[in-house]
């Protein structure tokens, strides 16, 4: 894949008048200031599974479905919360990735015990 440089420049003062647009209407709006209000509580919700998980993991046990469900976020449905997934205001999934990603093919149920491991040591340690 080649970026088009040329292109890039010519769309930087567009994306610098719709960011200033966003930037003036978006954090005062009702919607802004509850995802601002979120911030704070999800990133503390998203600590809080992390050093779980990373004890549990260290105690030897097996952490597979609660990374998937804890790390990853989730969108705030009432069966996201029944299920005990991190729900998050920037959630990348509406339901259990396992569903989303075996059906496209890029993964099959074995794989997921390696798939948790992977994802939870990029999150520990990112450089390796």
């Amino acid at each position: 894949m080649t970026i088009d440089l040329q292109n890039v420049e010519n769309k930087r003062p567009e994306f610098a008048r719709l960011f200033q647009e966003f930037a003036a209407s978006y954090p005062p709006s009702t919607d802004g200031k509850r995802h601002i209000a979120l911030y704070n509580e999800t990133r503390k919700q998203a600590r809080e599974n992390l050093d779980w998980l990373i004890a549990a993991s260290e105690r030897g046990e097996d952490v597979t479905e609660a990374v998937l469900f804890k790390l990853l976020p989730y969108a705030d449905t009432k069966a996201n919360r029944d299920k005990g997934m991190w729900v998050c205001n920037a959630s990348a999934f509406t339901t259990d990735v396992r569903v989303k990603l075996e059906a496209s093919g890029w993964t099959k149920p074995e794989d997921w015990p390696k798939v948790a491991q992977a994802v939870l040591h990029f999150i520990i340690d990112p450089k390796n």
